[in-house]
């Protein structure tokens, strides 16, 4: 009778459970796969990487493999080209730049079930642990700033989806410890997961590799007894060398030329001056309090409560679960991530940018789930702190759900912003051998531009584009633009109206999105009149018309 009452009173909680991870899974399908089909951000910012990108794949379509990836920001090296190979295949069934970005959109969906996962395999035997689960995986696939880079044909995207599996099949190595296939595949899986991810991002690059060591030694070590068993380890490392043989095979023609800058990189930061201990903590502790009002809620003046409740979760973590039967091989690994990523972090003095955080930025909702799964609503304490919690569980939600609705409504509403679709059919109706004007062409656009990829691989056509716009030139003209915050909050964004243009021209050709112009006299168009939203922080556009 009383096993029977038991399972009476999880029903509910079972319920609320599949309900939320059925929201979670609706809404990342909305924000990611749907939403990617509108590609609008696939030219913003000073560097076009998705442009560089898409005429990179190309080249591999004609037989032409990299053996290196995106180049860094910082530091002179490049990374390994994986990347590339895994959005490459897309590229064999149409050359479309939308096609491009749903490998991503695939990743950032597959993320959310493997972070509920990892969330509920962390709570070890919580009797809330699937209801938990389920709210960490609905709270995660809402947040915006991962929702917006999701949708790009960018590097760093696939780095959460590949972290989750990354600490998932440590959990199940530490706890299938004898040798049988199963085993020899996961360990396997784990090398060639390891090496996808080194080859992500510069973050990636310099953390994971030292965890997926420290990993190695440490099941050596658990397993000393037992010599047959080191060949899982020995298993796994070969097959990151091998998943990485692009790489050496382009390393060995250069002489190892980027492994030693990469090197070299180390070195250097090594070598300067050494910050002092408050210093680096300070960094360290700013690095993670900043997700507040940089991810979790969307504020320019709640940085102190902000970041106090994410300081109140490190404390109510470290008061609460001591001693408790949580998933220590899951909850070491996050540990070791998280901090051989703050103590990196620490040696960079720039600001943080969202895409920098892929490692640690999902770090508060993995708290507050460990926290809620240890507190008692019995105790009036408990009850504040769980309350506490609650509230600001419910306001990132809303405040995360808010900005992706806007997002959703650049894309779909009735000011939406022009997608690479629609710049095809733009590109499609101009006139052979025409002149086409783009304030913006300079620099790495004169090499990697969205007009010249689309006239020479999607709608071939001779057509020149230039940076002046003189008499009988073409102006692509848009409706409506992004206008991004440039700085640390990216993307806060806002989607603004543009005013018909003023200057003497033709008007040839208008859509819901945009219009074409044949120009009658020479025109200096800003960047505020360009065809593809760029950031405009302190700039005055007063042909545009924000909403």
């Amino acid at each position: 009778m009383t096993l029977t009452m038991t399972r009476l009173n999880k029903l509910p909680r079972l319920r609320l459970a599949s309900w939320l991870m059925a929201g979670a899974i609706a809404l990342g399908m909305i924000t990611r796969l749907v939403s990617a089909l509108r590609y609008t951000t696939f030219d913003i910012g000073p560097a076009p990487d998705q442009i560089r990108d898409a005429f990179l794949y190309m080249d591999m379509l004609q037989g032409r493999l990299p053996t290196l990836g995106p180049a860094s920001s910082v530091g002179g090296y490049s990374l390994p080209p994986l990347y590339y190979f895994l959005v490459f295949p897309v590229t064999l069934l149409s050359r479309s730049l939308t096609l491009q970005v749903l490998p991503n959109a695939l990743f950032s969906l597959l993320s959310i079930p493997l972070f509920s996962w990892l969330v509920y395999r962390l709570l070890a035997e919580t009797p809330q642990r699937r209801l938990l689960a389920a709210l960490a995986g609905l709270w995660y696939s809402a947040l915006f700033p991962y929702i917006f880079i999701s949708n790009f044909e960018w590097n760093p995207v696939p780095v959460p989806c590949f972290l989750f599996a990354f600490v998932l099949l440590i959990d199940y190595q530490f706890s299938h410890r004898q040798i049988g296939t199963r085993q020899r595949l996961a360990w396997a899986l784990y090398g060639a997961v390891t090496a996808v991810l080194v080859s992500l991002h510069s973050t990636t690059l310099f953390v994971m590799p030292v965890v997926y060591a420290g990993s190695l030694l440490c099941f050596i070590w658990l397993t000393r007894k037992r010599a047959a068993q080191w060949q899982m380890p020995a298993l796994s490392l070969l097959v990151a060398l091998l998943t990485l043989l692009p790489y050496w095979y382009g390393e060995m023609t250069r002489g190892f030329a980027n492994t030693k800058q990469i090197a070299r990189t180390i070195l250097d930061s090594s070598d300067r001056p050494a910050a002092g201990l408050l210093t680096r903590l300070g960094r360290m502790a700013y690095n993670y309090l900043e997700l507040g009002w940089q991810v979790y809620v969307s504020s320019g003046t709640g940085q102190i409560w902000l970041g106090g409740i994410l300081a109140l979760l490190v404390l109510l973590a470290v008061w609460r679960l001591r001693n408790t039967a949580i998933n220590s091989a899951i909850w070491l690994s996050l540990l070791a991530i998280w901090a051989v990523y703050l103590y990196a972090a620490s040696n960079y003095t720039e600001a943080y940018a969202f895409h920098y955080k892929l490692l640690i930025f999902f770090a508060p909702i993995v708290l507050t789930m460990a926290v809620l799964s240890r507190l008692s609503w019995q105790k009036p304490l408990q009850r504040l702190a769980i309350g506490l919690l609650s509230g600001f569980i419910a306001v990132s939600l809303l405040s995360n759900l808010w900005q992706d609705a806007a997002f959703l409504n650049s894309k779909f509403g009735a000011h939406r912003v022009m997608t690479t679709g629609d710049l095809t059919t733009l590109v499609a109706a101009l006139p052979a051998e025409t002149v086409l004007c783009d304030a913006r062409y300079e620099r790495w656009r004169e090499q990697y531009h969205a007009v010249d990829y689309i006239s020479t691989y999607l709608r071939p056509k001779p057509l020149r584009l230039v940076q002046t716009c003189s008499a009988g030139s073409y102006l692509i003209y848009p409706k409506s633009l992004y206008l991004f915050a440039e700085n640390n909050l990216w993307p806060a964004l806002t989607v603004a109206s543009v005013q018909p243009l003023a200057a003497p021209a033709e008007l040839v050709k208008e859509t819901a999105v945009a219009r074409v112009y044949r120009l009658r006299q020479a025109f200096e168009p800003t960047r505020c009149q360009t065809y593809v939203g760029d950031f405009y922080q302190g700039m005055t556009c007063s042909n545009l018309i924000a909403h």
